[in-house]
């Protein structure tokens, strides 16, 4: 006899309804969460200098024996 209010679910059509939740939560969590400041792909730690010397522009550009890298 059953009782009222249970529903019996297999284990497999259980596993299946929990997998595709949680697949269905991770992809609108990615699709609805704000990007802030932008995707950044390297660590930004602030170091910009780049081994250019601070009056890289004035630099003559006639020889490349004289780069210096």
């Amino acid at each position: 006899m059953r009782q009222k209010g249970w529903i019996i679910v297999k284990k497999s059509t259980l596993f299946l309804l929990c997998s595709t939740m949680l697949m269905l939560g991770t992809v609108l969590g990615f699709l609805l969460a704000p990007i802030k400041k932008g995707v950044y792909i390297g660590n930004n730690n602030g170091n910009t200098n780049c081994g250019a010397p601070k009056d890289a522009d004035k630099i003559d550009s006639g020889d490349e024996e004289d780069m210096p890298f």
